[in-house]
């Protein structure tokens, strides 16, 4: 794999060294939408013969000003720096996002920011690009600043697939409703979904299918309740397994805790207290109540040949060879 390099300012103070051409924004998900945005920043970075940048941050605005109304995440820190990397930015700011800055008027984020650190002589953003004070500044205001401060203002239309625009709102519902293939279309890579192996109450080992039990990563979407065909990779799984996960509340045990277990294959070793990686791929079917532990056993074993098979198919043979990929990582250096 070719090796990416990208420069990441997150210490303050900090400036970027060279002149750049900019987007903005929280970018979770990284999906086409947010592709398009940055594509189309490098290109015109290259035209000008200067660097191209993202401007982000740590955390979504919503977890500051309004945290009940924070939206689940999509996308880890450390694999959006990578991919960001990969597509081939030169400078990454990771802004802390805190009330003092959204205070900022329009005309204050463009001077301290844009101007004063980004260096920047282009912004590229979508049509419903907000910025400043309660979001006041439009794209209209960006082009007026603009021409204060000498920098041009690119546009970019909303991506669709599918007749579905590439939105993270809509990667969430999808996610919520288990809709992996369109899931997959606008994010370009499976799903992921990363916690803590954790003790669970061994009824998969008595049943003969023992299973890693998942504590999710906080403020993470989990998918919608039913069966899946994962990927999982962690410090104690060698290489890229695949795994059928069970994200329910075990109905056929009167469970009332929503449990998340990954029965991996080709696999027996210990896992507990490691740290996993769930790469959505397929989903199998609903979660079901069984007339008891023989008739789920049944179920358990077609579920198993079903991973086995998907597997082996052709386009999700293609999702595996990226999520080892994206496991293989780029590099980029800290500022």
């Amino acid at each position: 794999m070719k090796k990416v390099h990208m420069q990441v300012f997150e210490q303050e103070p900090w400036n970027f060294p060279a002149p750049s051409v900019l987007t903005v924004g929280v970018f979770d998900g990284l999906h086409l939408g947010h592709q398009a945005l940055i594509k189309h920043a490098i290109s015109r970075a290259k035209e000008k013969g200067i660097c191209s940048a993202v401007l982000t941050f740590h955390e979504h605005p919503l977890a500051i000003l309004a945290p009940p109304f924070c939206p689940k995440r999509l996308l880890y820190p450390d694999r959006k720096q990578q991919i960001l990397a990969e597509l081939g930015i030169d400078f990454l700011a990771c802004v802390r996002f805190t009330r003092d800055f959204a205070r900022q008027s329009p005309e204050e984020f463009v001077r301290n920011y844009l101007v004063s650190r980004c260096k920047t002589k282009g912004v590229v953003c979508g049509p419903d690009f907000t910025f400043g004070t309660n979001g006041s500044g439009t794209v209209e205001t960006l082009r007026d600043l603009g021409e204060k401060f000498g920098f041009f203002v690119d546009v970019v239309e909303p991506c669709s697939v599918d007749n579905m625009f590439a939105r993270s709102t809509i990667v969430r519902d999808l996610l919520f409703t288990g809709e992996l293939d369109k899931v997959y279309r606008i994010l370009t890579r499976p799903y992921e979904l990363r916690g803590t192996v954790v003790p669970g109450h061994a009824r998969g080992h008595k049943l003969g299918f023992p299973t890693a039990n998942l504590d999710p990563t906080p403020q993470f979407v989990v998918p919608a309740r039913g069966v899946y065909v994962c990927a999982v990779a962690g410090d104690r799984v060698p290489g890229v397994l695949p795994a059928m996960v069970n994200i329910g509340y075990n109905p056929t045990f009167g469970s009332d805790r929503l449990t998340i277990e990954a029965h991996i294959l080709n696999f027996a070793g210990e896992l507990r207290g490691t740290k996993l990686s769930l790469f959505f791929l397929k989903r199998l079917r609903d979660e079901q109540v069984f007339s008891g532990a023989d008739a789920l056993i049944r179920q358990l074993t077609r579920d198993r040949e079903q991973t086995v098979s998907i597997w082996e198919e052709p386009g999700v043979k293609v999702m595996v060879g990226e999520v080892d990929r994206l496991l293989k990582g780029g590099t980029f250096a800290s500022s």
